[in-house]
């Protein structure tokens, strides 16, 4: 009897413990079942499957496993709605389920009925609203898409049946993209102006002004902008016009095809009246991009100048390329390069890039000798450290061997090396440094190389090699400029 009595309590204890798991369990439960019985578990509950097609390289389907399905809302709303499994669609019996309802990209959720037929399906992530909802909107729906393609097509669908249908498309992402945007745009003009301002087509609304920021759904947001933020809030219509804004400057300045200049006129044209935030975020590429096609170095420069700490850093570097395309040659050239200097300096430290590494340092030494008028000398720790960036830079190391005592150096350094032509033809071709030789690192190179008398100059392959060796004084820039073209004749090894 009493052995009796603990199995039955024991069962009980169990019980009520598995009944607390499940009733406080968080996140979606993903049944470990067969697509042919979730089928069947569908048909006994009385509830549609949920099938998260997924694949293991697939970053958003790892996003939406990890971040999303775990949270307890998730759980809420898809397990009394759904029978919900999981199938990798490149294992199993995943490929041949793929083939059957054509997933074409990742992730892809399908809807389906107890008999497998596909009710909906989403495209894509998201955050877990936004996600319910593109869910509800095909389950909830009182026709199939088909259905609502066949009344589109035909032209008796309803107003409210043609949102509905635009929604559905729309969560179905890529798959349907070239009829989303059709449907959007029959829909949005089939609405008066009080529709248009309502919230039920306030989504269509927003898709006609992010489609097109020149178009007349932008124009519509633009005209009633204080009915529409008093309607849906301030943030969300700004949202939505930077945001189309943005995208429309992502499409105009896109590196892989050559820039509409028109384009971004009109642009620039299109934004210049309207209060934002963050306009100038939006106007500075465009307005960069207008001075880059008018091939104005200076305005360029100065644009940069104004807009370059509110710019991320990839995108300073990415201009100050191109403003150094456009200083090439340009009146007032070294001005340039010195502000240009000043901005790829600052980059440098805000990412705390070494200054003789590559990226933003490398930029800021390479416009520092072309601002320099004369001789720009480098200043490195060691001579190791010199040639470690000549061989970044794939430059010949130009190194200065003097001493205090010498006064042919002296006049080198005061009436040679300052000279403009002679500064902008070492400058261009070397990485150049001084080396006193009566310091203990300049007795070394001086021992190594046999270097008895002052001034001497030295060319170093960016491997290290010894490829010149130059001796004494030139009477003025240009003869020692022919020096150095004389010795550069032969080819880098």
């Amino acid at each position: 009897m009493t052995n009796k009595l603990f199995i039955t309590a024991a069962a009980l204890v169990l019980c009520v413990a598995a009944f607390t798991q499940k009733t406080t369990a968080q996140g979606v439960d993903w049944r470990d079942i067969t697509f042919d019985e979730a089928l069947a578990a569908s048909r006994a509950e009385g509830k549609p499957v949920f099938l998260d097609c997924y694949t293991d390289w697939c970053a958003p389907c790892k996003h939406m496993t990890d971040n999303v399905f775990t949270l307890a809302a998730a759980g809420d709303y898809f397990n009394r709605h759904f029978v919900n499994i999981k199938i990798d669609m490149e294992k199993g019996e995943g490929p041949a389920l793929k083939d059957k309802y054509d997933v074409t990209a990742f992730p892809t959720f399908l809807i389906l009925d107890a008999d497998g037929r596909e009710i909906h399906r989403v495209v894509g992530g998201g955050g877990l609203e936004d996600f319910i909802a593109r869910v509800d909107v095909g389950i909830n729906a009182e026709k199939s898409v088909e259905q609502f393609g066949q009344e589109y097509e035909s032209g008796t669908i309803s107003k409210r049946d043609l949102i509905t249908y635009w929604q559905i498309l729309r969560a179905r992402g890529s798959v349907s993209r070239e009829k989303t945007a059709e449907v959007a745009g029959a829909l949005y003009t089939k609405l008066s102006r009080q529709e248009k301002l309502s919230a039920d087509y306030w989504p269509v609304v927003q898709n006609a002004a992010a489609d097109d920021v020149m178009g007349e759904g932008m124009t519509f947001v633009l005209d009633n902008r204080r009915e529409l933020e008093r309607e849906h809030g301030e943030s969300v219509v700004d949202r939505l016009i930077e945001g189309a804004f943005g995208t429309a400057n992502i499409r105009a300045l896109d590196p892989r095809r050559p820039v509409d200049v028109q384009l971004v006129r009109d642009l620039i044209a299109r934004l210049e009246p309207i209060e934002l935030r963050n306009k100038t975020r939006l106007m500075s590429p465009l307005l960069l991009a207008d001075a880059y096609a008018a091939g104005d170095a200076e305005k360029y420069v100065a644009l940069l100048g104004e807009s370059y700490r509110q710019t991320q850093d990839h995108e300073v570097l990415r201009a100050l390329v191109r403003a150094d395309a456009l200083a090439e040659g340009s009146d007032g050239t070294k001005a340039l390069y010195v502000h240009m200097n000043e901005m790829a300096t600052e980059v440098a430290e805000r990412a705390r890039v070494e200054m003789n590494g590559l990226g933003a340092s490398n930029l800021a030494a390479q416009y520092k000798r072309k601002s320099t008028v004369g001789i720009c000398w480098d200043e490195f720790e060691t001579f190791e450290a010199a040639l470690a960036q000549a061989m970044r830079e794939q430059r010949r190391l130009f190194v200065y061997g003097y001493t205090q005592s010498c006064g042919p150096c002296k006049y080198m350094s005061d009436n040679v090396f300052t000279l403009e032509e002679v500064g902008d033809y070492l400058n261009s071709r070397f990485i150049n440094i001084k080396m006193d030789m009566q310091t203990d690192e300049g007795r070394k190179i001086a021992e190594a190389h046999g270097i008895r008398t002052v001034p001497t100059f030295l060319i170093f392959e960016p491997n290290g090699a010894l490829f010149d060796m130059l001796r004494g004084t030139s009477p003025n820039g240009a003869a020692f400029v022919s020096r150095l073209e004389d010795a550069l004749q032969k080819p880098m090894e």
